[in-house]
């Protein structure tokens, strides 16, 4: 099976997230760990929507 990886349209990430030729997602929302942005794709038609979303974080 062969793989690729979809890049962060925010930050460029190129370990955002792996997809194989058979993977479809619809509307999948995909979080990087590495600028803290949450993104809406559609694949395989590789429409990629940036949400600009923060983690939500606890109060103690």
């Amino acid at each position: 099976m062969r793989f690729e990886w979809i890049k962060c349209p925010c930050c460029g990430y190129r370990h955002f997230l792996k997809v194989g030729c058979d993977t479809v997602l619809i509307n999948h929302l995909a979080f990087c760990r590495r600028c803290k942005t949450e993104t809406q794709i559609t694949y395989p038609n590789n429409t990629v929507m940036p949400e600009h979303t923060m983690p939500e974080h606890n109060s103690h």
